[in-house]
């Protein structure tokens, strides 16, 4: 007989039966872009949770290095519609009950929303439930930031979101030192890239979309491991997909594609961009009246310093 589960119980299972990272194996049905600014909200989450809940709030610069273009009026659009699409975003995340059960819950990124692209504001305040599971058992998003930042690919970004939050079973359960599996079938597969039914049903047109593309976009970034398929059969049928991660340390293939994080840039030029900072003005006032944040305007001129950097340097 069918175990029922009260109403009560079901509305404890998201922060009680969700394993670690599960957030970073979830469900997201959004752009690139759209993914990024919510990598870039999770990454500022703090436990200073206030009366009014967990806000987060970030700068247009920080939007803009988020994002990885340019700013200026013909990507004023783009902005616009990566926070509207951010804010009416869900996530899917599987957990599994005492009993072996599994599950599936969907949240809401965010409840509330203050954003203007004129007077550079832009701040979410979280799902209580979904920042508390972050903040407790899910700390991906504070480190990989930078370099999911560089991906142009949703489904990439996922099989490498993917990938990391299960490098901790390398050498572990089998595995070879360095080295680390994880596996779909093919429905779960298409689940977690959000792919809809009526979408890439042509079998060599999914491997390839879905599959190779993404998986070479994340083997040619050269963040320190790389990503092979194999696909298990029954017959002739494919039931599995297993992707096999191995590290292989950091290279600088395809480097002419990727752009030099800002960290490297700023390292490796440390000097001049002092120069650069030191000579940049304080911002002016969006509107009449308004009260400049010593914060907001230091991240201002840091990204018009930089960018000057970037100029100088030709990249």
């Amino acid at each position: 007989m069918k175990k029922e589960v009260s109403v009560r119980a079901a509305a404890t299972l998201p922060v009680e039966y969700a394993e670690k990272n599960s957030i970073a194996r979830g469900v997201w049905a959004c752009s690139p872009s759209t993914y990024k600014i919510i990598s870039l909200a999770c990454s500022l989450l703090s436990n200073g949770k206030t009366q009014d809940g967990y806000w987060v709030e970030f700068s247009m610069p920080g939007l803009i290095k988020a994002l990885g273009i340019k700013d200026g009026t013909a990507t004023r659009a783009l902005y616009d519609k990566s926070i509207k699409d951010a804010f009416g975003s869900c996530i899917e995340y599987e957990i599994t009950g005492k009993d072996g059960g599994k599950g599936w819950v969907r949240h809401h990124w965010f409840t509330d929303m203050l954003y203007s692209y004129d007077w550079g504001i832009c701040k979410f305040k979280f799902n209580d439930t979904l920042a508390g599971y972050i903040l407790s058992n899910d700390p991906f998003f504070k480190k990989n930031l930078e370099e999911i930042s560089q991906f142009k690919s949703s489904y990439a970004i996922s099989y490498y979101t993917i990938a990391k939050s299960w490098s901790g079973m390398a050498g572990k359960k089998g595995n070879r030192p360095g080295e680390w599996f994880f596996e779909y079938s093919v429905d779960g597969l298409r689940k977690v890239l959000a792919i809809k039914k009526d979408e890439y049903l042509d079998v060599r047109n999914f491997h390839r979309r879905c599959i190779d593309l993404p998986l070479k976009e994340v083997n040619e970034r050269g963040f320190g491991f790389t990503i092979q398929v194999e696909k298990v059969k029954s017959g002739n049928k494919i039931v599995v997909y297993r992707f096999h991660c191995k590290e292989n340390g950091r290279t600088d293939v395809a480097r002419d594609d990727v752009q030099l994080s800002d960290y490297t840039l700023i390292t490796r030029h440390r000097e001049r961009y002092a120069e650069l900072l030191d000579e940049e003005p304080e911002p002016e006032p969006a509107y009449p009246g308004q009260e400049i944040d010593a914060e907001w305007s230091e991240n201002i001129r840091k990204s018009n310093a930089l960018d000057k950097l970037k100029a100088e340097l030709k990249v």
